[in-house]
């Protein structure tokens, strides 16, 4: 499985691709949002892909873009130690991970794996 990312904010990605598909609009996180502030959100993202499995995004590690679920899904997963605990699984058209790095400088407080999904990304300083 091929699962693709689209975001903005870390360093080594370049460039913007704006997604054809318009699953993100379904997002409670963009309820209230209008199309024009939809497209802008669009126009600040890039498209990653991750094979199933690997990791995209890694628990303590600085935070700087969230992640909007369009279609698959994706493990949450909180580390203790040597141990990874499943948290959550997010497979829903809409879901999201990674808000809080809109709001604030803490790292990440979970590792997310892909499963095999494709997924649109705004981040702050694009914003």
């Amino acid at each position: 499985m091929i699962v693709k990312a689209v975001g903005v904010g870390a360093e080594s990605w370049s460039g913007v691709v704006i997604l054809a598909d318009n699953g993100i609009g379904y997002s409670p996180l963009l309820v209230g949002l209008t199309d024009a502030e939809v497209e802008t959100l669009l126009a600040a993202a890039e498209e990653r892909s991750y094979g199933d499995g690997e990791l995209i995004v890694e628990q303590n590690t600085p935070s700087d873009c969230l992640f909007i679920l369009t279609d698959g899904a994706v493990q949450v997963e909180h580390r203790e130690g040597a141990r990874s605990i499943p948290i959550a699984r997010l497979d829903q058209s809409g879901e999201f991970f990674g808000e809080m790095s809109l709001i604030d400088i803490l790292p990440r407080s979970a590792d997310i794996r892909a499963c095999g999904q494709r997924w649109f990304s705004p981040s702050r300083s694009r914003l």
